[in-house]
């Protein structure tokens, strides 16, 4: 469909809203027309994370060195079928069992007394008495470390998949009137896409590598380099793909025979401004109405 039928199609889905109050479309005298919408960069990333989670035990003494943990990112494949949004746990990494000083006693084998808080002792129907959990010390053996003042933590690796959006308005080449500019900033949805590029990035995607054979503006190049330089990642993960589109909302700009410039856009379509195409029928009620 041409851009001036499209146009066409646009005014009478608008018109058929209220078809007492317009025009006919295809009598309004349409001289010219041309997409008017800004253009927007979006930058979309598959990034993996991953993390060591241990399963802490109590430790026969405290130790003042800690063995260091599984690399998370050593040669384990995270599934082929890993969904993204979920954890997935790789394995549980037998043999390197770490040891940490306590983290809830601060190593020191005790903590508060968590029936008296401290002051060992407690009050019942008014009297007071000393605490029988502490036995009125105010503190109690550690329940992580059972004393030790250690624990040993047996590690599992575990991954996430993730997507994240990144996304840059490229300014138009023509001023858009308030109204459609706030809306369309403000609109939630997928603009119509007039380029994508996809790459399996490698260390050195976010140089455009996978992006070169592409033909940008310069100033697309520029928004898209952005993008890439800062993805929106968390720092440590790792790309799995990335795809880089170029949008545009459906903004129809048209020069009517009166010499009138109006703006089509939107679902459901508007037009800026509406007086050019009301009839007298659509100018009067609004006056009757006061």
């Amino acid at each position: 469909m041409t851009e001036a039928g499209r146009l066409i199609e646009m005014l009478e889905a608008w018109r058929a809203g209220a078809p007492w109050a317009r025009l006919d479309p295809r009598r309004v005298g349409i001289v010219s027309s041309h997409a008017a919408g800004p253009l927007q960069v979006v930058l979309r990333s598959v990034y993996e994370t991953r993390g060591v989670r241990y399963e802490l035990r109590p430790a026969p003494s405290r130790t003042l060195q800690s063995a260091p943990g599984p690399d998370p990112w050593s040669s384990l494949p995270l599934p082929a079928d890993a969904p993204i949004g979920a954890e997935v746990t790789l394995r549980r990494s037998m043999g390197l069992t770490t040891a940490f000083d306590c983290a809830r006693c601060g190593a020191i084998g005790e903590s508060t007394c968590h029936r008296c808080g401290g002051r060992g002792s407690v009050s019942s129907s008014g009297s007071t008495s000393r605490c029988p959990t502490c036995n009125g010390r105010g503190q109690q053996k550690c329940t992580l470390c059972g004393g030790s003042g250690g624990v040993l933590g047996d590690p599992s690796i575990w991954a996430r998949l993730d997507s994240h959006e990144e996304v840059r308005w490229c300014a138009s080449a023509e001023p858009l009137p308030d109204e459609i500019s706030d809306a369309l900033h403000e609109a939630v949805g997928e603009w119509p896409v007039l380029q994508r590029v996809e790459a399996r990035p490698t260390l050195d995607a976010r140089d455009l590598v996978g992006f070169r054979s592409h033909v940008l503006s310069p100033q697309l190049l520029e928004l898209a380099l952005a993008l890439l330089a800062h993805p929106g990642i968390p720092d440590g993960a790792r790309l799995h793909a990335q795809i880089l589109e170029v949008r545009q909302p459906e903004v129809i700009a048209a020069r009517l025979a009166s010499g009138t410039q109006i703006h089509v856009w939107g679902d459901p379509v508007r037009v800026h401004p509406s007086r050019p195409l009301l009839s007298w029928r659509g100018r009067l009620l609004p006056f009757l109405a006061r």
